[in-house]
């Protein structure tokens, strides 16, 4: 089973050693003597020396025995034709032989001749001697050997060709049984041609013989196939229905089965079946089997019924159910079904390459209910090519649900899009259309259209790397000039385009791939650079690529410097001949100020970078360039020498760097001296990496160059920039005072002596010192602090230290004072005595601190006695000069009695102490107090105490003395804050002084409170001026705790009064305020019943607050429910309807509506009403009112607009509101103007047409309006319109009204007595021509106010000279308003023509009556298709052919139509479905009908026999007639094609030349139909012939393709025949001869006449 799998999948299978495998059902005569000699050289294989020989004897023998076979082969059929009998195969195996009479062969109930048979019997294969040749070869072989191998050679060549006489026989069998079927089934069915049934196989296995070809390993058809009975092969098959009229699958879907129809299948199935199917099958199955019995009836074939009938369901065999009354007729489909689907429904070539070549298998699939024909057009392009059909059979036909296949190759030579299609063609036409589409994924890169290099110095370079990413499809690019786009010579990777160059300049990116591109810009001028390059892709799309860049020059200079020297700016002059702002020095010099060593100075010198690319520099010190002066009398400047940075006192803090495009960066110098002297050097600015071209040598301003080479590449580095740099120091110098220390008193033995000395900087710089300490035998001396620095001029007091001891002597030592970066130290001599002392005190001095004036304060101290003696002691105070005086003298403190000492004086035992306390009471003056006491022992002085105490009193200071108020408003409190600031270090109480003032309320707050030393306290002061103007001079005083003067607060300030702004706003949206003077203008061309509002802004200037009343004086708004103006609010009202259940809500419009009637209702035509009318006016505000104006009648109103402000006079503002607009209100349009009335579309010459129109007058007066109609010309060239009138123009016509004419009447003036012109005239713009086709009815009409009227439009729809048919009419209807009330007070009304009168729109169009014609053709026409064959019925040619179309006609148009349809003559039928003469349709109504064809056989030959028509075609020619009411027709050709039959005969003779008598010749001749009709052919025989010429068949009906006739020529006597066969196509009467020649002789040597 594995191999027939093999097989059947449809790969070649490889002949195998031991057995063929190849099914016999699909092998053919040729294939059969293929497979065996390649059996039989398995034989031959074994041993290969002996081969050759052994093949050439095995085909020798091969061609003897099938001679032998097929003469014997030949004799036996013409035996078993004679008797008409069977023979089967005598089997070698003595199998049984049956001989079976024709008989007794299964056969239906019908009456079917029995199939005739080719009996082709095997003949009887001798064993083959062996040859000469072959025996010579085998000699030379062992006799054992030589035998073993004839036998096998024997026995192998006979089974060979047993097997090959066996299945030629069977294939033949099969073949003649397969005629006869077809030739009785056409026979028994003569419509059997247009059933289109597959036919079944004829069995093969009943002629094989399997067990012989088992033997010989050869596959049978019982190995693939299940067998159904037990019965063997080779038995006739049971009883049953021929093949032909047998059950197919698509036989069973189409056609209903008779009762005597096939034998049912048996219910239960063999084992096999159980086996191979699963339950999902059998399910299947069982609902096959169910649909296979259910009784069908036979419908005709799809195939020859028009596409409208076709139905919708996507089955093949599903029948189509007939309506119930309509047996035989089919149901409609309501949708076209296509006939042919393509898959792929579109050929799509993608990721294509130029010269290659592309296929696509196209798939046609016949999705229709029938069989066809199919064939495609070629493409019209030379890239797309189509290959032959493949259909799935050889008949060339398309079955349903079938498809053929075609090959579509696809060739481009570029990578551009391509497009073409095939049109698929059917015999009803194109059928479909099939897209054939080259299409790539064209290439998306991310390069912009322009490419920056920026800026870049002469004889230099910069790259610009840009990223590009192609998001697209794939694709070749190359660079190019744009007058080179066409050359693709150019392989170098890289481009040049002036100084520009681009690498790669071609390259190739996938989907997704990225490439950087490399753009290196080199200039050699100074200029703007700008080319452009040309990306061409491989699919000829361009982009224009603009390539950019500047070459500049090097362009440096120092801008400032910012010298350190008394804080000097040196700034540079602007260069003025250039147009770029640069700053130069022309010698710059950096001076440093004096200072002393190890102290940084710094200085700054600021350069910029005037070019717009990255420079890079270094920062080099030199020596000063020196002039040297030869004996000639010549100069020469010896070049610097560089510096080592080491040895100068000079660093810069950024040595290296780069300086950014048009950067302006600064550099700070630093002058940091090591040692004392004059320092001067020359710092130069080079440039590194700069070439040659693009310095200016020719720089006035560059005075030395410095060209060195770089070490890297060929670039230089040059110094453009100079700067001198100078700085000087000078040493330390220290003051000491007092320069030194000598105690002339001995010092105190176990005491701490401190003097106070002071050290003034006399420097440059700051000073920073260390001191020594030494100790000697005496003393330990030291000075606090024992370091510290001084400010340049600044001083430091100090305190020398002695610490004695408890042992007595002298020193005289040198204290050294240690500098900080200065080699000179400063000394300071002491010299003392050291005694030890007898009494001593505590404490060394008193201080009291800080005294209140008025206060007191006590200290205390011991005096302690050591002596063994009693000593008197006493206390003295000496007197202290003060340092107060400004002129320098020492004064004496006043109050020195303020210190005193309890007990001043005493006696102090031995070894004891005494307690005194001295007590510091001030009281006359504050100051600071200094003074000594001395303690006396025994008249000599021991001890001195220095007494200090700090003498105050509370002070107390105003932030601001003098306060002046601005913008101060009359009885408008105004506040400010002030500060009160206690200067002293004692706390106290203040408080503020109110009393009553006539001008101004003062109030403090606080105002009154205590104070802390140094703090500040907030006071607020609130101000309420009682006048108007300017006030000074007023004081206010606070009064401290302790101060002998209060403080004393002046104050002043400019009062105002109350002012008022009025200004306008345009709208809500515009807060611009119009200019003065004010006027409130609503506009002049408003519209009645719709609001116009401004908004009147009143700005209250000033701080004081007051009320505001606005009102008007002439048209004030009424009261509605007891206020002004009184609206609902927004949430009471509805949006849309209202509320149903309650029956008081209303719409927000209808409200609106409501309201505006009830303001206007006291009928004087407008108001204004003003939100809100009164309102306060707060301080500094802006107030909107909001005034709206109201009205219901055209006019001028004027008006006055009274703003009242309390405290200053009213202001009057003037309102002007105008109205042109008219108050008809048109109910159909719900306008007021301008509405539009549309008739629509009419026939012409029809009825007149009326259109009634409602309109109301929603004025408070009667309106009379007079009519009049004008009408749009387009070939109008008028320009204006001049209306003259005397009188009234207007005048009142008869009315029953007896009021509006006494009215009228009355204001009529006499002519004589009136000053106003006899005669007016008007000039109008001309628009239209007056007409009276359109015209209202009545043409003067009055309408009372509020209340509605009607008029009636009429328009008389004929052809006019102002309008064409089809076109519109545009028309238009102007009422002139007349009121005839009197206007009310400063109210201005016109009427007539000084108004704009009412205007009523009006268009029309005529139209010609016209149907459309719908038909189930492709073109929507009265053109069909049929063929001859049509005649045909029943195999016999009909007397007519009926057919039958339907079509319909729809209107439209926009008007009614009235119209018949007029009869058609012969052979040609009209029928609609409407029984009435005349039918009327309505816009897009359709009425039915159908074309009946009833063409007799009589009239259709006289049409083929006309000369004029061609060949192949008849045509019918007529035209549907539609005559409308108003008589106008319209015809609609008709055209019916029949295509006419087209036979041939191949070949026209045939000779037999000599035949024995009485024995049959067979030969052939073919019958070809090339049209797509069927036809009716018929030979017609001499009787007198008919036993020497038989014709099988001599009468048919041929579909398109070709027919085989048998002639069989049996001569009866010995004479020479000829006959002439005549050939009839029944339908077109045409004829055709076929010369049939023979020779009739009793001669046996022409028994065997082979066949032709």
């Amino acid at each position: 089973m594995s191999r027939v799998r093999e097989y059947r999948s449809g790969e070649p299978i490889k002949p195998s050693p031991s057995f063929l495998l190849a099914p016999l059902d699909c092998l053919t005569p040729h294939s059969v003597s293929e497979l065996i000699k390649s059996y039989f050289d398995e034989f031959t294989m074994e041993e290969p020396a002996q081969r050759l020989q052994i093949e050439k004897q095995a085909e020798f023998i091969k061609e003897a025995a099938t001679e032998e076979g097929d003469e014997k082969t030949k004799e036996e059929n013409e035996v078993a034709k004679e008797k008409d009998e069977e023979v089967l195969i005598t089997e070698e195996d003595n199998e049984e032989v049956a001989v079976v009479d024709s008989s007794k062969d299964p056969q239906p109930k019908s009456s079917l001749a029995p199939p005739p048979t080719i009996l082709v019997p095997p003949p009887v294969v001798p064993a083959a001697a062996v040859p000469e040749d072959l025996s010579t070869a085998l000699m030379e072989l062992g006799d054992d050997k030589r035998k073993e191998y004839v036998e096998a050679y024997q026995k192998r060549n006979s089974t060979y060709v047993q097997m090959e006489q066996n299945i030629h026989y069977a294939i033949s069998r099969q073949l003649s049984d397969q005629e006869a079927q077809l030739k009785s089934a056409r026979n028994t069915y003569p419509n059997f041609n247009s059933l289109f049934l597959l036919q079944q196989p004829c069995p093969i296995s009943k002629y094989l013989n399997e067990k012989l070809l088992k033997e010989g390993g050869l596959l049978v058809p019982g190995d693939y196939q299940p067998v159904t009975t037990n019965a063997p092969s080779h038995q006739p098959p049971p009883k049953e229905w021929p093949v032909f009229m047998q059950s197919t699958v698509s036989s069973n879907k189409r056609a209903k089965v008779d009762s005597l129809a096939f034998k049912k299948l048996p219910r239960k199935l063999p084992p096999i079946w159980k086996d191979s199917m699963s339950s999902l099958e059998r399910e299947e199955a069982k609902k096959s089997l169910k649909e296979l019995y259910r009784k069908r009836d036979f419908i005709r074939s799809p195939r020859h019924l028009p596409e409208e009938y076709h139905t919708n369901t996507a089955s093949f065999g599903s029948l189509r159910k007939r309506q119930a009354g309509e047996k035989g007729k089919p149901v409609k489909s309501s949708k076209v079904k296509r006939l042919f689907q393509a898959e792929p429904t579109e050929v799509i070539f993608t990721d294509y390459v130029p010269g290659k070549t592309y296929e696509c298998v196209l798939h046609l699939k016949n999705i229709s209910d029938s069989c066809r024909h199919v064939s495609i057009t070629a493409p019209s392009t030379p890239y797309f090519r189509a290959s032959l059909i493949q259909f799935p059979n050889a008949e060339g036909i398309i079955a349903p649900g079938m498809s053929c296949s075609y090959s579509i190759s696809f060739t481009p030579d570029s990578l551009a899009d391509f497009s073409d299609k095939i049109k698929v063609l059917s015999h009803v036409g194109v059928v479909l259309n099939v897209p054939l589409v080259g299409y790539r994924s064209p290439p998306n890169l991310s390069l912009s259209s322009e490419w920056q290099c920026g800026h870049c110095l002469v004889g230099g370079h910069s790259s610009l790397t840009l990223h590009c990413t192609n998001s697209g499809g794939e694709g070749s690019f190359r660079l190019t000039l744009p007058e080179d786009t066409t050359n693709n010579d150019n392989d170098k990777d890289d481009l040049r385009v002036g100084p520009f160059t681009v690498n790669p300049s071609h390259f190739f990116l996938s989907r997704n791939e990225s490439i950087n591109i490399e753009v290196t810009f080199d200039p050699q001028e100074a200029i703007t650079y700008s080319h452009q390059l040309i990306l061409v892709c491989s699919n000829g799309q361009t982009k224009t690529i603009t390539i950019l860049g500047i070459g500049e020059m090097v362009k440096i200079d120092c801008t400032s410097i910012m010298s350190s020297r008394e804080d000097t700016l040196i700034r540079g002059d602007t260069d003025t001949d250039t147009d770029t702002d640069i700053v130069s020095i022309d010698d710059p010099v950096l001076l440093f100020n004096d200072t002393n060593n190890g102290v940084e100075v710094h200085g700054t010198v600021v350069v910029k970078n005037f070019n717009n690319v990255p420079l890079s520099f270094e920062w080099i010190f030199y020596h000063s360039r020196t002039e040297l002066t030869h004996h000639d009398g010549s100069t020469e400047i010896t070049p610097p020498l560089s510096l080592d940075p080491q040895s100068i006192p000079f660093t810069i803090d950024a040595p290296k760097g780069s300086l950014s495009p048009n950067e302006t960066k600064p550099f700070t110098f630093c002058f940091t001296p090591k040692e004392e002297g004059s320092f001067q050097c020359m710092s130069y600015l080079e440039l590194t990496g700069l070439a040659r071209d693009c310095l200016n040598h020719e720089d006035e301003g560059v005075t030395w160059l410095n060209m060195n080479k770089d070490n890297d590449n060929d670039t230089v580095r040059a110094a453009l920039l100079c700067i001198n740099v100078q700085g000087n120091t000078e040493p330390y110098a220290l003051e000491f005072s007092p320069p030194f220390f000598y105690f002339v008193e001995d010092l105190p033995a176990c005491a701490e002596t401190r003097q106070s000395f002071v050290i003034r900087n006399h420097s440059l710089s700051k000073v920073k010192f260390s001191w020594s300490s030494l100790k000697t035998e005496a003393a330990y001396i030291s000075i606090e602090p024992n370091s510290s620095h001084i400010m340049p001029g600044g001083s430091c007091s100090c305190d020398l230290i002695i610490n004695t001891g408890t042992r007595k002597g002298s020193f005289d030592v040198k204290l050294q004072c240690h500098v900080e970066h200065s080699n000179t130290h400063f000394m300071l001599p002491v010299r003392g005595n050291v005694k030890v002392p007898l009494v001593t005190v505590n404490v060394p001095s008193l201080d009291f601190g800080l005294i209140e004036l008025g206060e007191s304060a006590s200290l205390s101290l011991k005096i302690s006695n050591y002596s063994n003696a009693l000593l008197h002691y006493k206390l003295n105070q000496i007197v202290v000069l003060s340092e107060d005086n400004k002129d320098g003298a020492l004064l004496p403190f006043v109050d020195y009695e303020c210190l005193s000492m309890s007990p001043s004086e005493g006696q102090m035992p031995s070894c004891s102490c005494v307690s005194i306390s001295v007590e510091c009471s001030p009281k006359v003056q504050c100051g600071r107090l200094r003074t000594t006491l001395e303690c006396l022992i025994e008249g000599d002085r021991m001890n001195v105490l220095e007494v200090t105490a700090e003498i105050q009193c509370p002070m107390l200071i105003l932030s601001e003395s003098f306060l002046h108020i601005e913008n101060c408003y009359r009885n408008v409190p105004v506040t400010h804050t002030l500060t009160l600031i206690n200067t002293s270090q004692l706390h106290t109480q203040f408080e503020w002084i109110n009393e009553e003032r006539d001008h101004v309320d003062l109030v403090f707050s606080p105002d009154h409170g205590p104070i802390g030393p140094h703090e500040s306290i907030n006071i607020e002061l609130k101000s309420t001026w009682k006048t108007k103007g300017y006030i000074a001079g007023m004081i206010a005083v606070c009064c401290a705790r302790g101060m002998k003067y209060p403080v004393v607060l002046s104050l002043s300030a400019h009062i105002s009064g109350l002012t008022v702004e009025y200004s306008l706003l345009a709208n809500e949206n515009n807060n611009n305020t119009l200019s003065l003077p004010l006027k409130m203008d609503f506009g002049s061309s408003n519209c009645v019943r719709e609001p116009q509002s401004l908004q009147l802004i009143v700005t209250n200037t000033s701080g004081i607050s007051s009320q505001l009343a606005v009102s008007v004086r002439h048209f004030p708004a009424p009261l509605i429910n007891g206020g002004v103006n009184k609206r609902k609010h927004k949430s009471m009202l509805l949006k849309a309807t209202p509320n149903i259940a309650n029956p008081s809500s209303k719409t927000e419009k209808q409200a609106k509506e409501e309201l505006i009637t009830q303001l206007l209702s006291d009928g004087r035509g407008a108001c204004l009403t003003i939100e809100p009318s009164k309102c306060p006016l707060l301080a500094f505000e802006s107030r909107k009112i909001n005034i709206t104006a109201y009205s219901d009648m055209w006019g001028e109103y004027t008006d006055q607009l009274i703003c009242k402000v309390d405290g200053i006079d009213a202001h009057v503002i003037p309102v002007s509101y105008g109205v042109t607009s008219s108050p008809i209100y048109f109910q159909p349009t719900a306008t007021y103007d301008n509405t539009l009335i549309r008739l629509g579309c009419h026939q012409v010459d029809s009825e007149v047409v009326r259109r009634n129109i409602v309109f109301s007058n929603v004025c408070s007066s009667a309106v009379r309006i007079d009519w009049r109609s004008f009408i749009f010309n387009p070939q109008d060239d008028k320009i204006i319109d001049l209306v003259t009138y005397v009188g009234h123009p207007f005048p009142l016509q008869d009315s029953k009204d007896d009021k509006h004419k006494q009215e009228e009447e009355e204001e009529e003036e006499d002519p004589c007595t009136s000053t106003s012109p006899l005669v007016r005239a008007h000039i109008f713009p001309h628009e239209g021509s007056p007409t009276s086709d359109i015209h209202l009815i009545p043409n003067q009409l009055i309408v009372e106010p509020h209340s509605k009227a009607s008029v009636t439009l009429s328009f008389d729809p004929k052809a006019s000279v102002y309008s064409t048919v089809g076109e519109q009419i545009n028309g238009y209807v102007l009422g002139y308003m007349t009121l005839s009330d009197k206007p009310a007070p400063f109210a201005n009304r016109a009427h007539g023509y000084n108004i704009q009168p009412v205007r009523i729109n009006v268009s029309a169009s005529l139209t010609q009556p016209k149907l459309t014609l719908r038909t189930h053709t492709d073109d929507n026409d009265l053109s069909f298709q049929h063929f001859a064959s049509d005649f045909i019925f029943n195999g016999e040619v009909s007397k007519k052919m009926v057919h039958s179309h339907s079509f319909s006609l729809t209107n439209l148009t926009l008007s009614n139509l009235t119209f018949r349809v007029l009869s058609l003559s012969e052979p040609l039928m009209v029928l609609m479905n409407n029984e009435e003469v005349y039918s009327t349709l309505k816009p897009r109504e359709t009425i039915e009908g159908s074309l009946h064809i009833c063409l007799t056989h009589e009239a259709f030959m006289a049409l083929v026999k006309d000369e004029s028509a061609p060949e192949d075609l008849v045509t019918l020619n007529d035209s549907l007639v539609v005559e409308y009411s108003n008589s106008i027709k319209q015809e609609f050709p008709i055209s019916v094609r029949v295509s006419l039959p087209s036979l041939s005969v191949y070949p026209s003779h045939i000779n037999y030349n000599t035949c024995l008598i009485g024995h049959s010749s067979l030969s052939s001749f073919q019958l070809r139909n090339t049209s797509h009709s069927s036809l009716k052919w018929n030979i017609t025989l001499p009787e007198k012939l008919s036993r020497v010429i038989q014709l099988e068949p001599n009468s048919n009906v041929l579909d398109t393709g070709s027919e085989t006739v048998r002639v069989t020529f049996t001569p009866r006597a010995e004479i020479k025949y000829s006959i002439e066969l005549l050939i009839t196509e029944e339908i077109t009467g045409k004829s055709f001869t076929v010369t049939v020649t023979g020779r009739g002789s009793s001669n046996e040597r022409y028994k065997r006449h082979r066949r032709k």
